[in-house]
C-alpha cells in the first residue's frame, strides 16, 4: 500500500527522467513531412527507374529467345 505522497514523488521522478525536447532541435510538423516527402519522392524515382530498367531487360531476354527460336 502506498501514500498519496508516495505516488506524486514517484510520478515526479519518473517524468523527470524523461527527455525533454530541446527548442534548438524541433521544427515545425510541416517541415518535417516536407522532409519524408521529399525522401520518398528520391526512392519513388529510384523504382521506377529500376522497374524501367528490369522491363528493357525483359524486352531484349524476349527478343533473344525469338531469335533463337527462329534459328531452330
Amino acid at each position: 500500500m502506498t501514500t498519496s505522497e508516495y505516488d506524486w514523488w514517484w510520478g515526479k521522478r519518473v517524468n523527470d527522467n524523461a527527455p525533454m525536447p530541446s527548442p534548438e532541435n524541433t521544427r515545425p510538423i510541416e517541415e518535417h513531412l516536407q522532409v519524408i516527402s521529399s525522401e520518398l519522392e528520391k526512392k519513388y524515382r529510384i523504382v521506377a527507374r529500376r522497374k524501367d530498367a528490369a522491363r528493357i531487360r525483359c524486352r531484349h531476354l524476349e527478343v533473344r529467345s525469338r531469335e533463337n527460336e527462329k534459328r531452330k
